[in-house]
């Protein structure tokens, strides 16, 4: 099993991969998430407060054994204790979190404020993770990108307009959201990548939406 894919590991997601009679598309699942940038008084962007919303198929299998006894539903302490030990897995990641301001790979802190729980028939979990240092914007570009690096798992913004939004954001500050441009034969590789099989570390980077946040000087 690969490092990538143990960190899924509880929360069902092999047994959801390699599932009979499901067709052999890649990547195996999919989350869309939404993005609240936060800054502080001074300006500068102090971390990221990130929400995930697993697709319907992951769910059914992600939530498998931990349901309580009334009516089925999910028991929350069970989903909140596989929750935190996969955040802590996802901490050596960055939680999937790419983050860069100039040019340069900005690291992130433990995330706190870790929360999970039911949206309909989607899983969801929610989390604040700080920068290793606050940033300010005004003097360079700030990017992040959030993505699996084996492209195992497609991760996107929601189709929602408050998917990225800017708290606490001095004046004249915009995020501009860039899609993901790959190349055809990238394209093809991943494309043929059965539910067995895992890309290598960096692909799922080339199917990554990136996100540019730029605000005017003081």
């Amino acid at each position: 099993m690969s490092r990538n894919r143990c960190l899924w590991a509880g929360l069902a997601i092999l047994a959801a991969s390699s599932h009979a009679g499901v067709a052999s598309a890649h990547p195996h699942t999919w989350i869309y998430y939404e993005v609240e940038l936060v800054f502080d008084g001074e300006a500068r962007i102090v971390g990221f407060r990130q929400s995930w919303s697993f697709d319907e198929f992951y769910t059914v299998y992600a939530t498998a054994g931990v349901t309580g006894r009334e009516g089925g539903k999910p028991d929350q302490q069970l989903i909140d204790a596989i929750t935190a030990e996969n955040m802590k897995n996802l901490r050596e990641y960055d939680y999937f979190t790419e983050v860069r301001w100039g040019g340069e790979r900005i690291g992130l802190e433990a995330a706190s404020e870790i929360e999970a729980g039911m949206d309909g028939d989607r899983l969801w979990m929610s989390f604040f993770a700080p920068l290793e240092t606050p940033l300010d914007p005004r003097t360079q570009p700030f990017t992040y990108s959030i993505f699996d690096p084996t492209y195992y798992i497609e991760m996107q913004h929601a189709p929602s307009k408050q998917a990225i939004r800017l708290s606490n954001a001095p004046p004249a500050c915009a995020a501009e959201l860039i899609a993901p441009d790959p190349n055809p034969e990238m394209s093809a590789l991943a494309a043929a990548l059965d539910r067995t099989q895992k890309g290598t570390d960096g692909l799922g980077a080339l199917f990554a939406e990136k996100v540019v946040v730029k605000c005017g000087a003081s």
